[in-house]
């Protein structure tokens, strides 16, 4: 098995510090007296599943969405007349400011880097203005060798053709990588293509860790065993 040259992560369910926006949304439902709960019902509702795809591959940005689609959506399934909703763009938290990174997996990152393993990042982002000009990104973006966004790149997870870009830029191959995701519908493409893939639970970020550091730890191990197998064959 080639040596692992890279760890590839996703953002919103692996590096992100976790931290609810639920709180927003119920408040922002108590300013307009609207249902609760309303709000994440419609985010997580099947027909803004299919708006979503205009704005994760960058035709439409989010203020473009929440201004037409979601709100006559959000209207429509709770019977309300309500102005537009910020809600897309204050997805990660209100306002425009990078993305707090989890201490953890900053740690880890940390880590790759030291042992001379590439760190990239493989997202599926959007631009939050009409103008495109702004996207939410890790607070530290230096600490990635590659960054591939799906807005920018013009197709999203789980296609094949995003990841066959971040390999890539990368140089490498997808048995050299390991990639790490929240959605599983998004690691079984990766293992489709030849990753060795972490299904990476929300709720179980410390296991995913755990998983990645497993595999690395196996990955030396086969390393060391090939050299020592190289060196014994002499007479």
């Amino acid at each position: 098995m080639p040596q692992l040259k890279a760890v590839i992560f996703d953002l919103s369910g692996v590096i992100k510090y976790s931290q609810s926006t639920t709180s927003y949304w119920r408040k922002l439902e108590s300013e307009r007296d609207l249902p609760e709960g309303s709000i994440k019902k419609t985010l997580l509702s099947n027909e803004f599943a299919a708006i979503s795809y205009d704005l994760f591959t960058g035709y439409r940005s989010a203020e473009e969405i929440e201004n037409d689609e979601f709100i006559r959506l959000y209207n429509r399934m709770h019977k309300t007349n309500t102005e537009p909703l910020p809600v897309i763009r204050n997805w990660f938290g209100e306002g425009t400011s990078a993305i707090e990174m989890d201490s953890n997996v900053v740690e880890a990152i940390d880590a790759l880097r030291e042992a001379e393993i590439k760190v990239a990042l493989l997202t599926n982002n959007y631009y939050l203005d009409k103008a495109k000009t702004q996207r939410r990104l890790p607070s530290d973006i230096s600490r990635f060798d590659v960054v591939v966004e799906s807005c920018v790149e013009g197709v999203m997870k789980p296609h094949a053709k995003l990841y066959e870009i971040a390999l890539d830029r990368l140089s490498l191959r997808a048995n050299e990588c390991v990639f790490v995701d929240s959605h599983q519908v998004h690691t079984d493409t990766a293992k489709a293509l030849g990753f060795r893939s972490i299904f990476a639970r929300v709720c179980d970020r410390e296991w995913a860790l755990c998983e990645l550091e497993d595999i690395l730890n196996e990955d030396a191990m086969s390393d060391e065993a090939y050299e020592s197998d190289s060196t014994d064959h002499s007479y």
